[in-house]
């Protein structure tokens, strides 16, 4: 697979849910760093240091955590003129705790027991403040439903962009039926929100299901569901993250092939592909402490460099609902480890010549 640096026309990514400051205390070494965080918080600063646009929107007070988790999302790219819609409330924090045999999540503080900060949604009024270019991007995604998230994602989806959701749960079952009724790509993890738990996902474009270390499985307008195995991580320091670089891998990979588009979701070899290097990114993050861990660690050539690396080591085999495995024409995708060349494209030609 041949991997596309970010375009001169920067897409725009607008998004909504939970932005969040991350503590994250690495009990082995006693390291402690204070970073942006959060599904949508995570996703869009991935993006933006791929070379999108990104904007996230929230309602956030200039408290200390505030100055903290601002600063690191400018220090990425990140537009942060939108974080202090309508009526302020606390930035969330989150502690991540990790040591060598696993990592939590701790909501309250470690030492006294108080509640931290938790998410709060952008409200109706909120959206109307918005300008115009705000409300009409490539992209909206949102992780966490709400009236607010809702209105956006229905005036993405008139204005003919493609809206992604990634809930952390069902929640409201009303709201999330409005939802994915104008939702383009639904993303869920089994082991929070099972596929089979939700309703209506038949009539999403897209569905993917993330199965841990079974790898993805995924289905096009209703039909049948597909498996990809996972990419083996070289080093597993920290899997928090690997779902919201799969994320914006999956994004990113459509752009670049042209195919953000709800039509081009028929197309097997494009999902294969856009998928396949969604998983690719989510390996290579597993290899740091913090779900952003390798962009303050690498520079950004070391990171392309990783992950065509990965993606040469092993393409991953698509699974049918009958067990018969397929490459979905895998072999077009195999690359020449000297110069990064499609051998099928060389080979074509070649034969034109």
């Amino acid at each position: 697979m041949r991997v596309q640096h970010a375009k001169t026309d920067r897409p725009l990514i607008v998004g909504t849910g939970l932005v969040a400051l991350d503590v994250i205390v690495d009990e082995t070494s006693n390291r402690v760093d204070v970073r942006a965080g959060g599904t949508c918080g995570n996703v869009l600063t991935i993006l933006s240091y791929l070379g999108w646009r990104s904007v996230p929107l929230a309602r956030f007070q200039r408290d200390d955590a505030y100055a903290v988790l601002a600063a690191d999302l400018r220090r990425w790219g990140v537009e942060t003129d939108h974080l202090e819609l309508g009526t302020p409330t606390p930035t969330p924090v989150i502690v991540e705790l990790l040591n060598a045999l696993r990592h939590r999540f701790l909501l309250v503080c470690p030492r006294c027991g108080v509640h931290l900060p938790s998410h709060r949604a952008i409200t109706l009024n909120d959206v109307v403040s918005l300008p115009d270019g705000i409300r009409q991007p490539k992209v909206f995604f949102f992780d966490r439903v709400s009236p607010a998230a809702i209105a956006l994602a229905e005036e993405t989806h008139t204005n003919g962009g493609i809206v992604m959701c990634e809930p952390s749960s069902v929640g409201d079952e009303r709201l999330l039926r409005r939802a994915l009724a104008i939702t383009d790509i639904l993303k869920i993890s089994a082991e929070r929100v099972a596929a089979r738990t939700m309703t209506d996902v038949s009539a999403v474009p897209l569905v993917i299901e993330t199965l841990g270390a079974g790898g993805v499985r995924y289905s096009s307008f209703g039909g049948a569901w597909m498996s990809l195995g996972a990419f083996p991580a070289t080093s597993v320091r920290d899997t928090a993250g690997a779902g919201d670089w799969c994320t914006a891998g999956v994004l990113y990979r459509l752009a670049s092939l042209g195919a953000l588009r709800r039509e081009r979701f028929h197309d097997a070899t494009t999902l294969y592909d856009a998928l396949s290097f969604g998983q690719a990114l989510g390996a290579w993050t597993c290899a740091f402490v913090g779900p952003r861990g390798g962009m303050y660690e690498h520079t950004r050539d070391d990171f392309w460099s990783s992950v065509k690396k990965l993606l040469k080591r092993r393409i991953p085999r698509v699974r049918l609902p009958n067990g018969n495995d397929i490459s979905a024409k895998g072999s077009q995708n195999v690359v020449c480890t000297e110069c990064d060349t499609y051998l099928a494209d060389a080979a074509r030609a070649k034969r034109r010549a």
